[in-house]
């Protein structure tokens, strides 16, 4: 929990205290008026909590933390709403004789209204983290060899092989990154060829016409993988 969490949770429990002693004090009148806006305002006060640990702290990225954001405030705007509220049924209650079906009535109702807005945030939340988490998935692939070539360059000091590897890592970090079932197999190969390059430089058996013939092959993978992929998305 950062500082600014435990400050916002060491408030709310300030503000509940001070609720909560100042209606026991306070000469309100404690009917069914006064026992319902109580009760209501706890269940606001934990359903703002509920906010705060599922949008807040509850995020697996920081997109999905930015997502989950409406959920805290959906809860923190209801918990301000309903304490405003009870106590000022609670003090008209205490002049005036009011039925407790209006105050039920009208918790109720922000409650269901709080409920539904949580869902809809929540679901929007879970959609992204779902897009995210396919998203890396589909990507995994061509980001490991990615991050693989980029270091081929300094593993030799013969400027032509040099030239070679840094087109093959430019072939690579500019290929479609998305990566599915059409270009499973290829992707297969692919892994072989960059091993194949990667062992070559690091046993330090890298001749130019190795390296040549390698860099040849695994850039026509590329480019029939960048076709797959292309014709995937007409």
């Amino acid at each position: 929990m950062t500082a600014n969490q435990k400050r916002a949770a060491l408030t709310g429990g300030i503000v509940m205290a001070c609720f909560t002693l100042i209606t026991l004090i306070a000469p309100l009148q404690k009917g069914s008026v006064y026992i319902l806006s109580f009760l209501f305002t706890w269940i606001a006060a934990c359903v703002a909590g509920y906010g705060i640990y599922r949008g807040l702290l509850n995020g697996t990225s920081v997109k999905s933390k930015y997502y989950g954001f409406p959920i805290a405030r959906i809860g923190g705007i209801y918990f301000v709403i309903q304490l405003i509220l009870s106590i000022l049924l609670m003090i008209t209650a205490t002049f005036i004789e009011m039925p407790m079906w209006i105050a039920a009535i009208l918790y109720i109702a922000l409650l269901a209204a709080t409920g539904i807005g949580m869902i809809g945030a929540v679901s929007v939340r879970e959609e992204v983290e779902r897009q995210d988490s396919e998203v890396k998935r589909k990507t995994s692939v061509i980001r490991e060899l990615q991050s693989i070539s980029a270091g081929f360059a300094g593993l030799t000091d013969n400027p032509e092989v040099k030239k070679k590897l840094q087109k093959l890592t430019d072939e690579l970090r500019f290929s479609d990154p998305v990566s599915s079932e059409e270009t499973a197999g290829i992707e297969n190969k692919l892994r072989e060829k960059i091993e194949e390059i990667r062992t070559l430089l690091t046993t330090g058996e890298a001749d130019r016409e190795a390296v040549t013939v390698l860099c040849e092959e695994t850039t026509r993978l590329i480019g029939e993988r960048n076709r797959i992929c292309k014709d995937g998305k007409r």
